[in-house]
């Protein structure tokens, strides 16, 4: 954001010195780009000069001869290709010894020298427009349009002695107001302990006058979440022509490039109110509508396009916010004008629109079709719709006086709701005590009326209203950053604020997800961090549905379409990672990540839960014996035993496919390939092998496997002090026939939950499992290790336990063999 300060110092006073006003901007508003001293291109004898007589060159058919008034008795005489000037026309006289500031500006300096021209001598030159750094225009000798006398320097007439500071657009983002000439105005005032008062015009409640000339039109907002407001008037008899020298020198000197008053007068406006307009051929309008000149606000029909001002068509994404005719498109709204409504030479009526637009739909329509203008600049910081009508107005009377244009309509405003002005109220200790300052109410009532936030003391608190511009002030703790910033966060108290050198206290959820990390990396397993925003391109890999991607959230703004959405599962992040770590040559390893996941199904008090989960791949591109399934059971079996709880795994079920979890890890996993975790009687997750589609999309290799497990089950249970028992352990082999529709893991839980008991201990080993051809049956052998920590086992007692436990399998088919 380039600022004039002397376009500035139209609505306030600069009582400081530039460099202190440098400094203050630095440290009080925005980190500054660069500083440009305008003034420093004009040689104060450049000069406001008169024609006071134009004859042709004697011996030279393309060049005229023109003697000039300089001041006083004054004349000099200039040659010079334009032979349009008048007798009584200023002109920008540069004289001998003095520098073209166009060239000045470039860094190459061209000093003006007195010339004989085939026997006239020209004593200097008169500038162009391009030379004297109005515009680029370079046709023809700049024509003033001053009542200046002759021999004023020309940096007075037109407030060429000027400083731009260029402010970084980022500094400004949460303050839309910030981007016109008026809020800037209104800060440096604060900065400066003065008072500021916003022109008249630039008020809510703003009277239009009657019209005097007729345009009629329609206007239908069909899209109010997207445009909250829409205003526009019509002009009629606008003449088109080049906008006033100091308005083109204005816009120049801020970066915007003049091009005919009506265009000008737009950028003019939206620079001075940082409301963008945007002016259509009233004609070409009523052209395009069916009947009566309409304008419709709405979303883009299917495979409607529309040709842009800069020359491309493009066919807007289906959520853009248009403005069109009840035939077609003429304009994104908010971002850039069509081609087909554009105003020309032949422009005799317009109509002049401000509207309000919701940020993210232009951010997104910005990102997505590549519009970057000053207009997408403003609207994606969040304008207040409020202000729609203050600069209207002013558009309304800059129309009148640079086209001669005259009000043919009466006010059209649609605003479907509007919210009265809110009060924050502070106290002094309230801001004091983040600060570190010794403000009275008082005094903090003074630094926030003095940038126009109408504040009162009431006892020991401020109560402030919050104008219509400030659309970022929303809690007390922005009223507070105000009252640091405008008094200078410099001047502020620098002691050292007193803090507890106590640790901070390392809460159950650390602890454990320390502990997990510890467990797995033990064991080989390598802990990844993945970002908890994703695409929705890795929710295709992981093969969601639908329905599925809606229980995510949605990034309205996100930074980038791989950052759109919150995960809801960790286990597509980390399975991604498999593929890179392939490639780069790491052919067999274990990856694993602690992290949170969040959906739209888990809520409390309104707000979205953090589920912490802990998700694990096991993957391998060399030849292994067995199933990858396996490998990652191990890895879970063996960190929910570290943790000393017990662990079930049995075939998966509807009932577990309905958890969110479950959802999210299901179309990972093949068919019959996945497994329901318990820990400790209670549903943890999934362990399975991964399907050939998923392989393919994310290409692994064929050995690769995972799970996924709520972390919230698991707890640090296990303590790796214990006694050792000083009596033998008994061990016996039992072989039990089972019917094939048992797996092999509910027979474990089986005999582990009948062996249980408080006079001993019990572990269940596999050892061998068998079946014959033809039968459906199957031979499970378990080594039973039984161990006492008061007393050596009799035989008896354990061939009774085991006896009780075949007793208690009998019913479900199982016999001991």
């Amino acid at each position: 954001m380039k600022i004039s300060t002397k376009w500035v110092e139209q609505f306030t006073t600069i009582e400081i010195e530039r460099e202190e006003l440098i400094r203050r901007i630095g440290s009080q508003l925005g980190a500054i780009e660069s500083v440009e001293d305008w003034g420093s291109y004009f040689d104060n004898q450049i000069v406001v000069a008169e024609i006071v007589r134009a004859d042709d060159h004697p011996d030279a058919d393309k060049l005229g001869v023109y003697e000039l008034s300089i001041g006083g008795d004054n004349l000099v005489t200039v040659c010079a290709g334009d032979k349009t000037l008048q007798h009584g026309d200023k002109v920008g006289y540069i004289p001998p010894g003095a520098n073209v500031p166009k060239s000045v500006k470039e860094g190459e300096p061209f000093e003006i020298q007195e010339r004989d021209l085939r026997g006239v001598t020209s004593q200097g030159m008169m500038g162009s427009a391009r030379e004297l750094l109005f515009s680029e225009n370079h046709d023809g000798v700049a024509k003033l349009d001053t009542d200046a006398s002759a021999g004023t320097p020309l940096a007075d007439v037109y407030d060429l002695d000027d400083l731009i500071i260029d402010v970084e657009n980022k500094m400004f983002t949460h303050r839309p107001d910030l981007f016109g000439i008026i809020g800037i105005a209104r800060e440096i005032s604060g900065i400066q302990g003065l008072a500021f008062n916003s022109p008249d015009w630039y008020k809510e409640a703003i009277e239009f006058p009657e019209p005097t000339a007729e345009l009629s039109l329609k206007i239908k907002n069909e899209i109010p979440e997207l445009c909250p407001r829409f205003s526009a008037i019509t002009l009629a008899g606008v003449s088109i022509h080049d906008s006033p020298l100091i308005m083109q020198s204005y816009l120049s000197r801020v970066g915007l490039r003049p091009i005919n008053n009506v265009v000008d007068v737009t950028n003019f406006g939206m620079y001075l109110t940082a409301q963008p307009t945007h002016a259509f051929d009233y004609d070409k309008v009523a052209k395009l509508s069916k009947a009566e000149p309409t304008i419709i606000i709405r979303k883009p029909k299917s495979n409607e396009k529309i040709k842009l001002l800069d020359g491309r068509e493009i066919a807007p994404h289906s959520d853009t916010a248009m403005v069109a005719t009840d035939n077609q498109l003429i304009s994104v709204g908010g971002s850039m004008g069509g081609a087909d409504t554009e105003v020309d030479g032949d422009t005799k009526n317009v109509i002049l629109e401000a509207a309000s637009w919701d940020l993210y739909s232009i951010r997104r329509t910005s990102f997505t079709h590549g519009i970057f203008t000053d207009a997408v600049t403003r609207f994606s910081k969040g304008q207040s719709a409020r202000q729609t009508l203050p600069a209207l107005r002013q558009m309304l009377d800059l129309f009148v006086k640079n086209t001669g244009a005259k009000l043919a309509s009466q006010l059209i405003d649609d605003f479907p709701s509007e919210s009265g002005p809110v009060e924050i109220t502070i106290s002094s200790d309230f801001v004091n005590a983040r600060l570190g300052s010794t403000f009275s109410a008082d005094e903090i009532a003074k630094t926030l009326s003095n940038v126009e936030i109408p504040s009162r003391v009431e006892a020991d608190n401020v109560v402030a209203t919050i104008p219509f511009w400030r659309t970022d002030l929303e809690l007390k703790e922005d009223l507070v950053e105000e009252v640091g910033r405008i008094n200078g966060y410099d001047n502020l108290p620098v002691d050292v604020p007193l803090r507890k050198s106590k640790p901070n206290f390392r809460t159950d959820e650390l602890r454990l997800k320390g502990r997990l990390r510890q467990i797995l990396s033990a064991a080989g397993a390598r802990d990844v961090i993945t970002y908890n925003f994703v695409s929705s391109d890795l929710f295709v890999k992981a093969g969601y549905s639908d329905e599925l991607v809606e229980t995510a959230y949605r990034i309205r703004n996100s930074l980038s379409p791989d950052l759109e959405f919150m995960r809801i599962s960790l286990l597509p992040s980390i399975t991604e990672k498999v593929n890179p770590n392939v490639r780069a040559g790491y052919g067999s390893f274990a990856l694993f990540e602690v992290n949170k996941s969040h959906n739209k199904e888990q809520q409390k008090d309104g707000l979205p839960e953090e589920n912490l989960s802990l998700a694990l791949t096991v993957a391998s591109d060399r030849s292994q014996n067995g199933s990858a399934y396996y490998q990652a059971k191990a890895y879970l079996s063996f960190l929910v035993k570290q943790l000393g709880q017990d662990i079930t795994v049995r075939r998966e079920s509807d009932g577990d496919l309905s958890t969110p979890l479950g959802h999210s890890v299901k179309s990972l996993f093949a068919k019959n390939r996945i497994a329901a975790v318990e820990v400790d009687g209670k549903f943890a997750g999934f362990v399975g092998e991964y399907s050939a589609q998923t392989k393919q999309r994310f290409k692994l290799p064929k050995y690769s496997a995972g799970f996924e497990i709520d972390a919230s089950v698991l707890r640090d249970e296990y303590s790796p002090y214990t006694a050792i028992s000083r009596f033998p352990a008994s061990t016996q082999d039992v072989t039990l026939s089972t019917p094939d529709e048992i797996e092999y893991g509910d027979l474990e839980h089986l005999v582990l939950r009948s062996l249980e008991s408080e006079e001993f201990d019990v572990s269940v080993q596999p050892i061998s499992i068998y079946r014959a051809e033809n039968t459906a049956q199957r031979r499970i052998t378990f080594r039973l290790t039984f161990r006492s920590d008061s007393r050596t086992l009799k035989t008896s007692e354990i061939n009774q336990a085991i006896s009780e436990m075949v007793a208690k399998t009998t019913d479900m088919g199982i016999e001991q063999i």
